[in-house]
């Protein structure tokens, strides 16, 4: 209920609470951490999905963390392996995003 009501703080207690291997858990976990401004924890949460339905998102996710930090090389690789995936959901954000980084 805090999830959805963008209460990320609290989502994160009842998360705490969980400890739980199961990827969309940790997918929320993660999107709650960044909303929270906590995007360390946030790109440490988002790197531990693999494969499923939430690794797709958990990539896009990822990269918005890693801009956050200002981690410039570590986004730019995350949004071209999103650009490099055929179909891959967040494709246009992603080559809009990977426009707006500076450059080193």
């Amino acid at each position: 209920e805090a999830y959805r009501l963008g209460e990320y703080e609290a989502a994160l207690k009842g998360f705490d609470s969980l400890q739980s291997q199961d990827p969309a858990m940790a997918f929320y976990e993660g999107v709650s951490l960044l909303g929270a401004g906590k995007a360390m924890e946030a790109s440490e949460t988002f790197q531990r999905i693999e494969g499923g339905a939430y690794q797709s998102p958990a990539t896009w996710y990822l990269a918005l963390a890693e801009v956050q930090l200002e981690e410039w090389e570590k986004a730019r690789q995350t949004l071209r392996s999103i650009t490099d995936t055929e179909g891959h959901q967040f494709n246009r954000e992603a080559a809009e995003l990977l426009k707006k980084i500076p450059t080193e």
